[in-house]
């Protein structure tokens, strides 16, 4: 994979070549910061500034760093309701409503059908406690809406939160815009060889201590990577892929505090300028 990330940033230097531009400015959100971040390390001569939003640090990119970009994420929006005296008094106790949730839902799965927009058939979902913390790490993202989804679920009424799982996880737009084969090009060589199937659940004990051990194992939006990677086979990067960027390019650092897929304290671990 490494030869594929140098492919890239060889590619980014060519067109800005025979574009005639001298230097470009380079943004990157999510994952984009992670490309980013690579192509400042390799072809840093080319780049004037940068912009990145929402950090994945190649250093530290993986299932375990995925366990405290939940955590973040989620204390930041039910302390943001526990704030407000509106939102306190009608969703109380937030963070332990999803807890208890999760632990629930793990044990006895609820099944329901919903309507999609774009699907001409109504779609069977199951919810257990991973789909809720995967849901939960997208549905962060339109965060005034999430108190009343938990509230409605913690009242026998999964329908909201099924119909935005079944719809992409939080919009229908999102459903069908992952390539699995891109991703699993990305994750198998570059994040699973240099962290265990332990170390996701060492990170999903300490981030969630509360939940069911077959939650903390499957990592949010990242659920079962090492077992499709094994099935990927591709080999791994070379261990460089994971160094730190060091770079005194003048670049922008912007880390949301409601991000649950990439947690504000990854902006952090980058030293430039």
């Amino acid at each position: 994979m490494e030869y594929r990330r140098g492919r890239i940033s060889r590619e980014y230097r060519r067109s800005r070549v025979a574009l005639g531009i001298k230097q470009w400015n380079v943004f990157g959100i999510s994952y984009g910061t992670d490309l980013a971040l690579i192509y400042m390390r390799e072809h840093p001569q080319g780049i004037r500034s940068v912009g990145i939003d929402g950090i994945l640090p190649p250093s530290k990119a993986g299932s375990a760093l995925a366990w405290s970009s939940a955590r973040q994420g989620f204390d930041g929006l039910f302390k943001a309701c526990a704030d407000q005296p509106a939102c306190r008094r009608r969703y109380p106790n937030l963070s332990a409503t999803f807890d208890r949730l999760v632990g629930e839902f793990e044990a006895r799965p609820v099944t329901t059908t919903v309507t999609v927009p774009g699907s001409p058939k109504p779609v069977k979902v199951v919810l257990d406690g991973g789909a809720l913390v995967t849901w939960l790490t997208s549905a962060t993202h339109l965060a005034p809406g999430v108190p009343r989804s938990i509230d409605e679920l913690a009242n026998g009424r999964p329908q909201r939160i099924a119909q935005q799982w079944a719809g992409g996880k939080v919009s229908p737009q999102a459903a069908g815009r992952v390539s699995h084969g891109l991703a699993y090009g990305v994750f198998c060589p570059e994040w699973v060889p240099y962290e265990s199937q332990e170390d996701v659940i060492r990170a999903g004990q300490k981030a969630f201590p509360s939940f069911p051990r077959s939650v903390q194992a499957q990592a949010p939006q990242l659920a079962f990577l090492h077992e499709d990677c094994d099935t990927w086979k591709v080999p791994a990067a070379s261990r460089s892929i994971r160094d730190v960027t060091r770079s005194d390019i003048p670049t922008l650092v912007v880390s949301g505090g409601f991000d649950s897929q990439t947690g504000a304290d990854n902006g952090r671990t980058q030293p430039v300028r």
